[in-house]
């Protein structure tokens, strides 16, 4: 297999071990709340939840890879070995996180586990390359690059948006919630969306120059790859698209989280 050809077909796997992780954490998430939020829960009880979070979010990672290798052309990998690995990160990013703001580890659990995963997707394509005389040099269509974005883009939103659902606080409603989940997919955008909700302090914390910034660095990974006709290069592009989505969905998360405290 040629190694662009390689390299892009790691992004459906990429998109379903982060899917899968997304909807493992919100399983987590939705069991965890109600324990912790009790006053009573022992000292013991929060450690096991805590400690359960990681475990359960790497197994997503693994699940979402055993869906993507039933895919027609895609790499198969031992999910036994796999998972150590997404295991190790989701673990280093909670632990980075957990001790001043336990609501982050999401974020940070997803990107550490989403880079191991990558980094042993990758190690397997090495491993297993075969020598090559020629790369492939045909550029992605338009409309797979549209879909291949657009699924990095919602499949990461998944996440906040569950956290919006699960983990609001009881003055917000749950329409508002959903709202503001939606929203989120905006980024640093979302404070000043949801003020045509009810949402708590809406357009607080919104920093212009700091969001048009960013905005252009991300609409710059999104629009050179349809202009471009390095099939690498479009790949790479959609692979960093992915640490910075997961980082602008976690600033508008945050701000929106400030602004409902």
């Amino acid at each position: 297999m040629k190694t662009t050809r390689q390299l892009f077909s790691l992004l459906p796997r990429l998109f379903f071990s982060l899917v899968f992780a997304a909807a493992f954490y919100t399983a987590w998430l939705a069991v965890a709340i109600p324990v912790l939020k009790q006053a009573d829960n022992t000292v013991l009880i929060r450690i096991i939840f805590w400690l359960a979070a990681p475990p359960v979010t790497a197994a997503g990672f693994t699940a979402g890879i055993a869906i993507a290798q039933l895919l027609p052309g895609s790499h198969k990998s031992s999910l036994s070995q796999f998972y150590l690995l997404p295991l190790v990160g989701c673990f280093l990013g909670e632990a980075i996180v957990l001790w001043f703001s336990p609501m982050f580890i999401v974020f940070t659990m997803m990107a550490f586990g989403a880079a191991a995963t990558l980094a042993r997707e990758i190690h397997i394509i090495k491993k297993n390359q075969q020598p090559a005389t020629t790369c492939a040099s045909t550029p992605i269509k338009p409309k797979n690059l549209a879909a291949a974005y657009l699924a990095i883009w919602l499949g990461t939103g998944l996440i906040p948006f569950s956290l919006h659902i699960f983990a609001r606080p009881d003055y917000v409603k749950l329409s508002t919630a959903i709202f503001a989940g939606l929203a989120n997919l905006f980024g640093l955008w979302a404070t000043i969306i949801v003020k045509a909700s009810d949402f708590p302090n809406a357009g607080e914390f919104f920093h212009p120059l700091h969001t048009s910034v960013y905005s252009a660095f991300i609409l710059a990974v999104v629009i050179i790859p349809f202009l471009i006709r390095k099939r690498l290069l479009q790949i790479l592009a959609l692979l960093l698209f992915v640490p910075m989505i997961v980082f602008w969905l976690y600033l508008g998360w945050a701000q929106l989280a400030s602004c409902a405290i």
